[in-house]
């Protein structure tokens, strides 16, 4: 056992596998060998960051390592600052632990930077006012595996300060998100689990089922690659719903759907469950693209318009055009539908199965039904 425990140090010196510490002895600089123990890292080296008085800045691409911990037990902020065009790529985990004393934080802070790794911790300092801060403004943050929070949103967050982009290849547990006007993308080419947070803009790529439990996306909500997923709630999108092609987007059990932006379905957009969905923009299901609600018949209110070049299979649940004027272009089917005070443009062939009710205008180009329910408002005619 000696024997093998002795090989493996030899080994590990061979091949060159340290460990450097940061100690800022000259200035902030990360590529300045005398501000550390052991001379600036390389991709083999596992780097320390205790809170001394000159905080590490890297503002230029190429600095690595082979994990990183960075730490903090004393009384002020201790901060890993990356600013553009600086980057660093850390071949393992990002360890931060929370401060022991005073009210301070101990932060990564990505300006307009990148920063990749395998995976990031937080622990969980016992105080709020002692916080583990991920900070990205415009530049990128890439993390293969997840980041664990282990503290409340009071003690660990990732925090967007700008327009940035944060890739996870796991998974987003505890702690708290602030979305600002960023971006999250979770990108692992299979099954992943997304973090049940509040997000400004929410990519689905890569490839795999998406466990899917989020409730709000303030802006865009994309699905992208060959990625599939289903609603675990009530979701509400603030923008654009965006079904790339080869995705899929299924609203589960009899959870609502709400979209405020415009949608764009050029792969499967699967209504599912009875709980409402509602379309605020234009629902273009493009060429190649499928709508389909047969499933549980959802009702479905329209308030931008509908244009068909895809598949659309409406079900049987009613299909309401209210609160602004819009039209319908391309080949529609519908069982049941609905004009409640606005004037409905067909400019294509709509076709009602089953019962059309009007108490607004129906420009009525070509419509195919019986019965109608209601009298309505035809211009200039109806078949």
């Amino acid at each position: 056992m000696k024997r093998i425990l002795l090989f493996a140090v030899f080994l590990m010196v061979q091949l060159g596998f340290g460990q450097t510490t940061w100690t800022g002895t000259t200035n902030t600089n990360w590529n300045t060998a005398s501000n550390w123990t052991a001379g600036v890292p390389d991709a083999l080296d596992a780097v320390t960051i205790p809170n001394v008085t000159n905080k590490p800045t890297i503002s230029v691409a190429g600095a690595v390592c082979a994990s990183l911990i960075i730490n903090n037990t004393e009384n002020n902020t201790n901060t890993l600052t990356i600013a553009s065009p600086g980057t660093l790529v850390v071949g393992g985990a990002i360890t931060m632990t929370g401060p022991t004393g005073g009210t301070i934080n101990t932060t990564i802070a990505v300006g307009d930077g990148f920063l990749s790794a395998a995976s990031i911790s937080m622990s969980n300092s016992g105080n709020d006012d002692r916080d583990c801060i991920l900070s990205l403004s415009t530049g990128t943050v890439t993390i293969s595996g997840s980041i664990t929070m282990s503290g409340s949103k009071n003690r660990n967050q990732v925090t967007f300060t700008g327009a940035g982009t944060l890739n996870i290849g796991g998974t987003m547990t505890g702690g708290g998100l602030t979305p600002s006007t960023g971006t999250v993308n979770y990108n692992n080419g299979g099954a992943q689990t997304v973090g049940t947070y509040t997000y400004n803009n929410l990519i689905l790529s890569g490839s795999g089922a998406k466990t899917f439990a989020v409730t709000t996306v303030s802006n865009n909500l994309t699905l992208s690659g060959t990625a599939t997923a289903t609603t675990g709630a009530n979701l509400a999108v603030g923008g654009a719903l965006t079904v790339g092609a080869g995705t899929s987007l299924t609203t589960g059990n009899n959870f609502t759907l709400t979209v405020t932006g415009t949608t764009s379905v050029t792969g499967t957009l699967a209504l599912g469950g009875t709980g409402n969905k509602r379309f605020d923009g234009l629902v273009t299901i493009n060429a190649g693209g499928t709508w389909t609600n047969n499933t549980s018949n959802s009702l479905v209110n329209f308030r931008g318009g509908l244009t068909n070049n895809g598949t659309f299979t409406s079900g049987t649940g009613t299909q309401t055009f209210d609160t602004n004027s819009q039209a319908i272009s391309g080949n529609v089917t519908m069982s049941n539908v609905t004009v409640t005070t606005v004037t409905l443009t067909n400019n294509g062939t709509l076709t009602v199965s089953s019962a059309l009710s009007v108490t607004g205008t129906l420009n009525a180009y070509e419509v195919p039904m019986s019965p109608v329910s209601t009298p309505f408002t035809q211009d200039p005619y109806c078949t």
